[in-house]
Order: C-alpha cells, then structure tokens, then sequence
C-alpha cells in the first residue's frame, strides 16, 4: 500500500499558489454551509514526524472562521486518561453539531507510537482495532463527516528535514527524541502504519494516502478531499431520509436476532425456556 505511493510527485509555486487559493475558497463558504446544516466535520492528521501537518493546519485553519472549529493536539495518555477506556478522552473532544474537530494525532496514536514505544502490546492491537472501528461506525451513524490523511515520507526525506529543523534555532524545539526513533525504526514503524491503514479504513471513514515528500503536493491533495469529503456529506444531507430498520418482537427467532443484530453479536439459539 504505502510502497505503491509515488513520493517524487511535486507540484510548481504558481500552481500550488492558484490551487491553494481557490481551496481555501471553497472551505470557508463550506464551513457555513456545515454551520447551517449542523454538519459536523471531523478531520484527522495521521503521519511521520515532520511530515508537514503543522504548516498544513495553519493553511487550513488560516481562511476560517476562528469560532466554527477547535483544532486537538493529542500526544501519549496521561496518567488520569489512562484510568478510563482509550476513547473516554476523545469523545470529550467531539465536535459539535455545525462544527469543525482537527486532530493533529488522534486515537490512532495508541497503534502507532505507543506500539513503537512497547506501550501497547501486539496482542492488544485487535481489540483497539476493533474499538476504533466501532467509534468511528458510531460517528458515521449520526452523519459526521471523517476525513483521515496519513502523509507519508520516503525514509531519506524523513531524516532531512529532522536534521533541518534540528539545526534551526527557531525549530529545534519541535524536534523529540521521538521522532528521531521513527527514523531509527522507520521500516518497523511503516509497518505498524500499513497495518493500520489495512484495517481501519471504511466506507465512512476511509483513509486518504498522501504523498508528503513534496508539501505544496501534499498540502493540495489534503484540502482538496477534506473538500471533497465535506461537499459529499452535504449532499447525503440533503437526500430523503431512509427507513431504520425495525427491532426484532421480542419472543422473536434467533434468525430475526442475527439478521437485526449481526451474526457476532448474540450466540442465541432459542427464546423458548
């Protein structure tokens, strides 16, 4: 999946400059269309270290209004957060209805850099799987639009730009031993990404692979699907509403119970006692 993504794409100042305009266009009349349809609109930045969704947030953020969105930096549990189940610090952070949520990281931290760092075990992984699945499923059933972008770099673009910002006396500080160990483990870490992607891309919250060698590329390619994605969400609005399926009687079959509930969901095999 990620070996397949051609990071020599680049794109030239001119046209960047003219697309980055009329993006930022289109997502400002976007955000009151969400506002007026209370549309809420979830976007999620996924990637390597330096990979450029600072810069990207504060183009995104740059042509908005400052009171339609909340942007979440999300790094490591705490040790409060870790006394609850993984998602309780997240929900906290849902948007409202109308409004945007960014994550700059999010709950996929837990199988990414806590997995790199042995703060989550192998044998966990399904189960958070799971459970971000679920969550996810959750949002989409209440008509939040998701937009998840994980921005991938070639490992020797990856070093350049930590030794750049390293070197910077006014971006040294961005740098973490953290990152510097994703260099190290690179290929172990793309690895936790490529299973990450595999699994917990759906219908209603799929994943957008970008290419992030280039950061005028990359920072098109985002705006233009977080468009997109909103644009879509919008029109869904606007269709007639479909029927929710019915419960089951109560005294009902096993067979009405698995075709309501899922074959997973209820081993029953009879109501009758």
């Amino acid at each position: 999946m990620l070996d397949s993504l051609d990071l020599k794409l680049t794109l030239d100042k001119e046209t960047y400059n003219r697309e980055i305009e009329a993006l930022m266009q289109q997502l400002r009349s976007l955000q009151k269309d969400c506002w007026d349809h209370k549309l809420p609109v979830i976007i999620v930045l996924e990637g390597w270290a330096a990979a450029g969704k600072g810069k990207l947030l504060q183009k995104t953020i740059g042509y908005m209004d400052p009171r339609g969105f909340k942007v979440h930096p999300i790094l490591s549990a705490t040790e409060e957060e870790q006394k609850y189940p993984f998602l309780w610090r997240f929900w906290h952070k849902l948007p409202p209805k109308g409004s945007f949520g960014i994550f700059y990281h999010s709950w996929y931290t837990h199988l990414l850099e806590d997995r790199l760092f042995d703060l989550e075990t192998d044998g966990s992984i399904p189960l958070l799987i799971r459970d971000i699945n679920a969550f996810e499923r959750q949002l989409g059933d209440d008509a939040v639009a998701i937009a998840k972008f994980w921005i991938h770099l070639s490992k020797k673009e990856l070093k350049k730009r930590l030794k750049k910002y390293e070197s910077d006396e006014l971006e040294s500080w961005r740098v973490r031993p953290e990152d510097w160990q994703q260099a190290k483990e690179y290929d172990r870490y793309a690895g936790f990404a490529e299973e990450m992607l595999t699994y917990t891309s759906t219908g209603h919250a799929p994943w957008t692979l970008v290419e992030g060698d280039c950061q005028r590329w990359a920072r098109i390619k985002v705006l233009s699907q977080v468009v997109a994605t909103i644009t879509q969400a919008l029109d869904r609005l606007r269709l007639p509403k479909t029927d929710i399926p019915s419960l089951p009687p109560p005294n009902g079959t096993a067979t009405h119970r698995t075709r309501f509930f899922g074959q997973n969901r209820f081993r029953v095999t009879s109501t009758q006692r």
